[in-house]
Order: C-alpha cells, then structure tokens, then sequence
C-alpha cells in the first residue's frame, strides 16, 4: 500500500491527445496554481491504493460534477484513470512519475493497446497486439517530461462540455496527488 508523503513536484507536464490519437498540446503544470482542497481529497483517497493495477480504487469526483466516477490502477511507476459519467468512460489519463523506465514503457503500451484495442472477447492474436502498439495513434514518447500525465477526452458530446472540462481539471489534481505518493518499493 503506498503511504502518503507531502512532497508534491513543483511541476509536470500534462500532454493531451484526440480520442483518434492525434497529438493535440502539451502544458507545463505548476502545481501552486492547482486547488490544494482537491489535491489533499486525492491524497486521501490514495491512502487506499493498492499499487497493483489489478485492484484499482473507485470514488466519485468531489465538485459539482459529484456523479461522474473514477478508476485508478497504479503501481509505484504510473498509473491509468478512467472517468465514467453514466457508465460510459468519457476521459481517460495515464500518469507517469519518471521513476522506473521499463515499467512506464510497460504501462504506456498497455494503455495504449486499453485505448485501441476494437473490443472483441477474444484474446487478441500477437499481430493484432504489434498492429496495436505499432500504430502512430497515441504517440506517448513524443513527451520526454516526466512526471507527466497524458490526458485523452473521449467523449464528442457537446452536451458533456462542462463535466469534461470538471474531469480535466480534477484530473490535473488528482495527479499531483499521485506523484506526491512515497515511491520507495517495500520489498
């Protein structure tokens, strides 16, 4: 379980993308600017993370937008969240802290296989996989930055603009929550 340590990093970097995968801009975080309430909820919260991207944490958004849920897996490394309005994933992000290489590359090809894959039940065959992870779509290693968060805005529904623009502001706070978490492996 990992422990909370009130070291927040002064900056990362939150680098969004189209829900096609296209590159859209990249901004540079200064985590005094971010609300310190939501960032301490999140601290909260993670207090129950298990570092195991198997058994992600579950909670609602704090705000006005209190019905839109979340998922966050993690491991010491990264993590991937999913945000939910009516059951159907509107936002997606992956954080990656910058403190192990090979877990992070791990982490991004699984997110990036989680956001193209087409969705059949079957297991995918291993050229549908190198299809997958070959693809020019969700280009993470154009960010070096690190910690940084990769934000992907899945939903097209114009209906949804406020609670889409609620989720990425949340998101940028429960990131820096995240990179706040003590990093050192027990074992």
């Amino acid at each position: 379980m990992f422990e909370p340590n009130l070291t927040i990093p002064e900056f990362f970097t939150v680098a969004s993308y189209s829900a096609d995968g296209a590159f859209q801009n990249s901004t540079r975080i200064n985590t005094a600017d971010l609300n310190s309430q939501d960032v301490q909820y999140f601290q909260k919260r993670f207090r129950h993370l298990s570092g195991d991207l198997e058994l992600p944490l579950e909670d609602k958004l704090p705000g006005e937008f209190d019905f839109i849920e979340y998922r966050i897996g993690s491991d010491l490394s990264g993590a991937f969240v999913l945000y939910y309005l009516h059951d159907e994933v509107i936002f997606a992000s992956l954080l990656l802290s910058g403190t192990n290489e090979i877990a992070e590359t791990e982490l991004m090809q699984v997110f990036k296989f989680l956001l193209l894959d087409s969705g059949d039940e079957e297991e995918p065959t291993e050229e549908e996989i190198e299809s997958v992870l070959s693809s020019e779509a969700f280009d993470f290693d154009l960010i070096a930055d690190r910690p940084v968060v990769f934000q992907i805005e899945l939903s097209s529904d114009e209906n949804e603009a406020q609670q889409l623009a609620h989720v990425a502001k949340m998101d940028r706070n429960l990131s820096a929550a995240f990179f706040a978490l003590d990093r050192t492996d027990p074992e």
